[in-house]
């Protein structure tokens, strides 16, 4: 994934962003790299997710779509710690779709 400076993903789908919503939408990253530790450090999956979550939602104007931790090769939800695994994410800042994953 390409990214800007400030972690957002480029995409095409940013043009329809408000200026506000840029700055908002890397939220999703900072909750991304905020999993990716608290996996790193043994959390609970669950867990892991439902505080990445927390933050996203924490952002007014936000929708969540999907937020899943999945078996990096499998692409089937993780209910347990364990590697490879991805998270991927597709998050509503308006009526705006924006996706991103992150390796855990």
């Amino acid at each position: 994934i390409v990214r800007h400076s400030n972690g957002l993903a480029y995409s095409s789908r940013n043009a329809r962003l408000t200026p506000e919503q840029k700055e908002q939408a890397v939220v999703i990253r900072q909750a991304m790299l905020q999993a990716r530790d608290e996996f790193h450090a043994g959390g609970d999956v669950s867990k892991v997710k439902e505080h990445a979550a927390a933050m996203i939602e924490g952002v007014p104007g936000t929708s969540i779509d999907y937020l899943e931790i999945v078996d990096a090769e499998t692409m089937q939800p993780l209910a347990v710690n364990r590697k490879p695994a991805l998270m991927a994410a597709a998050v509503y800042f308006g009526d705006v779709r924006l996706i991103d994953n992150i390796e855990l």
